[in-house]
């Protein structure tokens, strides 16, 4: 009889966990974020208190979507909750290509609740504040950084990003902009200055990067101010692509070294500079390995972005694969060597 019982009890829970799998599977096959995604619950406080007597444990996910269709949210709202592990909520849309930009609400952070996501490409979600990857020398690129180093001498980019912009590339890339606040030894010690930074994606909506284009200045009320220094740093920034050879040499080794962190830089060792037609191979070294980082030359910014750190020398193939037109691949290999 205990026998009987025992296996009744393991058929249940086997039965249970076949039916459960169907709700996972759909929650994990997601294939687009769009308007259907939104559920606005900014300033409905009555929502986050049901949310907050949620326990942590293995019903967490289960009881905000719950709370999530009583409050009318559609299915396709509630996968994505799940997929952001019950904390973040679509709070708008916004279409703007193969990679789009969403605005996210978390109830739960005890500073900002938004934050700015990048969306539908590869990674599928992108938060633009956690996933900046610059170090804080890239601001001395900028004219106006040794008068706000002298002001602020522990000058770091910070805050909470504000979208400025989308550039829709003829290559069919795409370039979002987003402003950052310059802090000075604290997230909440501003500088009264902004970073301006691009986060890039090559046509098929693969995440390449971010490049810091640069500071601005802002008034008393926190509204940027177009500086004829950042002007002019911009104009003869994009002239460096054609500029004499020691001067373009600089230029991409700058580019290049401000990409990567800090102590990768310190570790490389550059030699041969092989550049053609906005595509540039650099040369580098460590003690125990070398490579060929790839960069392109991007006319909006006049700054060098890397494209691929490389590892070895490339061939032409490797070069196309990664959107290097073929003629300008053939000329990079030949002349690297």
């Amino acid at each position: 009889m205990k026998l009987l019982l025992l296996l009744q009890v393991m058929l249940c829970l086997c039965t249970a966990s076949i039916v459960a799998q169907p709700a996972e599977q759909n929650v994990a096959g997601l294939n687009e974020i769009d308007a259907r995604t939104v559920w606005d619950i900014r300033g409905k406080s009555e929502v986050w208190d049901k949310m907050r007597e949620c326990e942590r444990d293995d019903g967490y996910l289960g009881c905000i979507s719950e709370i999530m269709r009583q409050g009318g949210a559609s299915s396709q709202a509630i996968a994505v909750s799940r997929l952001l592990e019950g904390d973040v909520f679509i709070s708008s849309f916004r279409e703007m290509g193969k990679v789009d930009l969403a605005e996210a609400f978390n109830p739960f952070m005890a500073n900002s609740n938004d934050r700015l996501l990048l969306v539908n490409g590869t990674p599928h979600i992108l938060d633009v504040g956690s996933s900046l990857n610059l170090n804080d020398n890239v601001l001395r690129r900028d004219t106006l950084y040794p008068s706000f180093r002298r002001r602020y001498p522990d000058l770091a980019i910070g805050g909470y990003p504000a979208f400025e912009e989308m550039q829709a590339l003829k290559t069919g890339e795409q370039r979002f902009v987003f402003r950052f606040q310059l802090v000075n030894g604290c997230q909440a010690c501003w500088a009264n200055s902004y970073a301006s930074i691009a986060y890039d994606f090559d046509r098929t909506g693969r995440f390449r990067g971010n490049t810091f284009i640069q500071i601005i200045r802002a008034r008393a009320d926190g509204t940027p101010i177009p500086t004829p220094s950042a002007q002019t740093r911009g104009r003869s920034r994009k002239q460096s692509a054609a500029a004499p050879a020691s001067s373009r040499t600089a230029a991409v080794a700058s580019d290049f070294l401000s990409q990567l962190d800090n102590a990768k830089a310190r570790a490389l060792t550059l030699g041969k500079l092989t550049v053609v037609d906005g595509y540039a191979l650099q040369n580098w070294s460590t003690e125990h390995m070398g490579g060929q980082a790839l960069l392109r030359f991007s006319p909006s910014t006049g700054t060098w972005v890397l494209v691929n750190m490389g590892g070895g020398a490339w061939d032409a193939d490797s070069l196309v694969s990664v959107g290097v037109p073929r003629a300008v691949a053939a000329l990079l290999v030949k002349r690297s060597l």
